[in-house]
């Protein structure tokens, strides 16, 4: 028996997806009744043990081996939902019929009350991912008390001890911005939150560039997993220590469970690219260094609507779709740099191209010092928008001899801002 109940729950088994199995919020009338023991079999370890029953155990249960699951989740979702419709209908059907079978037909108005009772349960129905009865919320809630129990440091961290207190770690939906001007360094300061949650967190980044070429980029984060001057790999002047730190340092990343995936972006990548690649590559965190330049499939769109359009597809088709974080690159405009001259601070309207970028970020950090004596050694950070409305600042160490771009700590009689 392959009902579409059953293919379902094989699939969220078979993938051990309890996250997915909560989102779903299936219901015990989305399943026919000779699946329904399954379902109430597996409803009912998820909320004693907190996780989906191992395969052998559903397989024992079902008492003969799980059928093929080669499609994604949301194509059986799709199949379940098909069959409740239909279902849905027929009763719709059988009850017009017995209503017209009465002496007195009934009113246009009752037909169309009777059909959109219907159509409204199929809406609640196809929404049930992000539609809440918070009546029935005690399980979400308990389940996400639980994650953050185990892992009170929350979500994806940046390495900065200032920031990461604050924001909890990122989370899914989460679109965190960096603005500078040409230069400020956001390529090298995104590629190193990205090592860092790839090496220290076990997570698997994916990382477009729209600026960089692949090589540029290779070797950027070579220097950053390995600690050595970015110049002597560009040149290709390591000395024989430094040569054999690199090997030994790029033969045992291998040794890595998760992938780091790089994309060079090139000229033509539109956002519905990155959709297709999480697809395929399942990252944890997106980042997009260079998010302006990303194209669009409408090419009639003029420049600012094509970088507002682009802002919000980046937000919802990826950071919401996927519940996971999306780190972006930007710009200042040009017009910012007149009130550098000013003394005056950048704020989010000093953005380049579109204040959507500002409405649909979590969080906006600004590099805003240029390269001078003050700042060989060490760089701004300047929250802009926080999660909560914070906001404030901190220094990072900006060393290149050893690619070193963590927070510095407070020197004596100096007080670093935190939010």
């Amino acid at each position: 028996m392959k009902s579409a109940g059953i293919v379902l729950l094989s699939k969220l088994i078979k993938d051990q997806d309890t996250e997915e199995f909560h989102n779903l919020a299936l219901k015990p009338e989305y399943f026919v009744e000779q699946e329904l023991e399954y379902y109430e079999f597996v409803q009912k370890h998820v909320m004693t043990y907190g996780q989906l029953p191992a395969l052998v155990t559903f397989e024992k249960t079902l008492e003969w081996s799980i059928p093929a699951c080669p499609e994604s989740t949301d194509y059986y979702v799709d199949q379940l939902q098909s069959r409740f419709m239909k279902g849905k209908i027929q009763e719709v059907l059988v009850d017009l019929g017995d209503m017209f079978k009465n002496p007195v037909a009934p009113t246009s108005k009752e037909v169309v009350s009777k059909i959109s009772e219907v159509v409204l349960d199929f809406n609640i129905n196809m929404k049930h991912k992000n539609l809440f009865d918070f009546r029935e919320s005690q399980e979400l809630i308990w389940q996400a008390y639980k994650k953050k129990q185990m892992n009170p440091e929350g979500g994806a961290l940046f390495g900065w001890p200032s920031f990461d207190n604050v924001s909890g770690g990122l989370t899914g939906g989460d679109v965190v911005s960096f603005i500078g001007r040409p230069g400020a360094g956001k390529s090298y300061v995104m590629l190193k939150v990205a090592e860092y949650m790839w090496r220290h967190q076990g997570l698997t980044p994916l990382f477009i560039t729209m600026e960089m070429s692949a090589s540029a980029m290779f070797n950027r984060l070579t220097a950053i997993h390995t600690g050595l001057t970015i110049n002597n790999i560009n040149k290709g002047k390591l000395s024989t220590e430094a040569f054999g730190k690199m090997s030994a340092k790029m033969i045992a990343m291998q040794d890595i469970p998760n992938p780091f995936w790089l994309l060079d972006g090139g000229s033509k990548t539109i956002v519905e690219d990155i959709v297709l690649a999480c697809h395929q590559l399942k990252p944890d965190v997106v980042f997009v260094d260079g998010a302006y330049l990303l194209r669009h499939k409408n090419t009639r769109l003029d420049k600012w609507s094509r970088m507002s359009d682009n802002a919000d597809l980046l937000k919802f088709d990826i950071a919401r779709d996927f519940d996971i974080p999306a780190i972006l690159s930007y710009q200042f405009g040009k017009e910012s740099v007149k009130k550098k001259k000013k003394g005056e601070r950048f704020g989010l309207e000093d953005i380049y191209g579109s204040d959507t970028i500002a409405q649909v970020s979590s969080i906006v950090m600004g590099l805003l010092e240029e390269e001078s004596v003050e700042t060989v050694q060490k760089r701004r950070l300047d929250i802009l928008k926080g999660r909560e409305g914070e906001t404030g600042d901190f220094s990072i160490n900006w060393n290149f001899n050893y690619m070193d771009f963590s927070e510095m700590k407070a020197q004596e009689g100096e007080l670093i801002k935190y939010f």
